[in-house]
C-alpha cells in the first residue's frame, strides 16, 4: 500500500543520514610545499625571474605574490605600487589610467610656461623678505574662504591650475624656485603621494606666512593642507599679491594695484604786507 511505501522510504532516508553521522571524517590530504627558488620572484602560484614575466599573456589573475598590478602591467611590489593599485581601484583607474593622466600632465605643463612668461617672471622678487624665525607674528588678515567669492578670478585659477598657482607664492615668497615646487605639488596632488605631498605643502606654507609676517601653527596648517587645500593655496595667492601690490586679471595679466600715496603741499602763507583788491582779487604787496 501507498502508505507502507512512504513509511518504509522515510525510515530508510533516516537511517541513512544517522550512518553518514557516525562516519569517520574524511583525512585532509597534506598540499607539498613549495619552496620558492633562489633569485625569483614568487608570482602567486608560479615562480618567474621577475614580476614582468609572471603574466604570461593572462594579465592580472597571474600578477600575485611579490608583484602588483599597476598600470596595464605587473610590477615589483612596494609601497608606491601598493598605493597606486588601491588608488586605481577605489577610482576604477581615475587619472592614472595612461592616456587621461598623459593629457592632463601635458596641459597643465603648457599652462606652466606661459604662466611662467607672463607671470611668475614679471613679479618682483624683492618685495617680500626672508625672514628669521625671531620676526613678530601678526594675525592673518584674510579668512580661509575668500577667494571663492570676493575673487572670480582668483578662484578659477585656484581651482583649475592649483599647483602652478601655488607654485608661485612660493617662488614669489622667496620659499622654493617655481620649477621644483610646481613639479612635486604637481606630480603629488593627483598620484596616491598626496599626504606626503601634503605634509610637504605645510612645511613651504610655515615659511611663506614667516615672510608675509603671519602666524603659523604647524598642526592647523598640517591639517588644511590635507582637507583645505584648494581654499588654503586661494588665502595665499591673496595675501601674497597683496604684498606685491599686484592683481593676476584674466588671461595672465599682471597689473599693479600700487595706489601713490597723495603729497598735498601747504598753501603758501600771504605776506602781512599784501593786499587784495579788484574783482579778480588780484594781491600786491612784499
Amino acid at each position: 500500500p501507498p502508505r507502507r511505501l512512504a513509511a518504509t522510504t522515510t525510515s530508510a532516508l533516516a537511517a541513512l543520514a544517522a550512518a553518514a553521522a557516525l562516519a569517520p571524517a574524511p583525512l585532509a590530504v597534506a598540499q607539498p610545499v613549495v619552496q620558492q627558488p633562489p633569485g625569483m620572484v614568487n608570482c602567486g602560484g608560479h615562480f618567474m625571474n621577475r614580476c614582468e614575466d609572471c603574466p604570461q599573456d593572462n594579465g592580472e589573475l597571474w600578477c600575485h605574490g611579490d608583484c602588483e598590478w599597476v598600470l596595464h602591467a605587473c610590477r615589483d611590489k612596494n609601497l608606491l605600487t601598493e598605493l597606486a593599485a588601491y588608488e586605481m581601484k577605489s577610482s576604477k583607474g581615475g587619472i592614472w589610467t595612461g592616456v587621461s593622466w598623459m593629457v592632463s600632465g601635458s596641459i597643465m605643463f603648457c599652462f606652466a610656461i606661459a604662466y611662467k612668461r607672463q607671470v611668475v617672471d614679471k613679479l618682483d622678487k624683492d618685495t617680500i623678505k626672508v625672514k628669521g624665525d625671531d620676526y613678530n607674528a601678526s594675525p592673518r588678515q584674510r579668512g580661509l574662504f575668500d577667494c571663492l567669492w570676493a575673487h572670480t578670478i582668483a578662484m578659477l585659477y585656484n581651482m583649475f591650475c592649483n599647483p602652478v598657482v601655488a607654485a608661485k607664492n612660493f617662488d614669489a615668497g622667496q620659499v622654493i624656485s617655481f620649477w621644483p615646487a610646481c613639479i612635486i605639488l604637481c606630480i603629488g596632488m593627483y598620484s596616491p603621494l598626496y599626504p606626503c605631498t601634503a605634509l610637504i605643502r605645510t612645511v613651504w606654507a610655515g615659511r611663506l606666512k614667516r615672510n608675509l609676517g603671519y602666524e603659523s601653527h604647524f598642526c592647523w596648517d598640517c591639517f588644511l593642507s590635507l582637507f583645505c587645500w584648494h581654499c588654503e593655496v586661494g588665502r595665499e595667492t591673496l595675501e601674497v599679491d597683496e604684498a606685491l601690490q599686484v592683481e593676476i586679471a584674466f588671461f595672465n595679466q599682471v597689473k599693479s594695484t600700487y595706489v601713490p600715496p597723495l603729497n598735498v603741499s601747504p598753501l603758501a602763507s600771504t605776506p602781512e604786507s599784501a593786499f587784495c583788491t579788484g574783482p579778480r582779487r588780484s594781491c600786491t604787496g612784499n
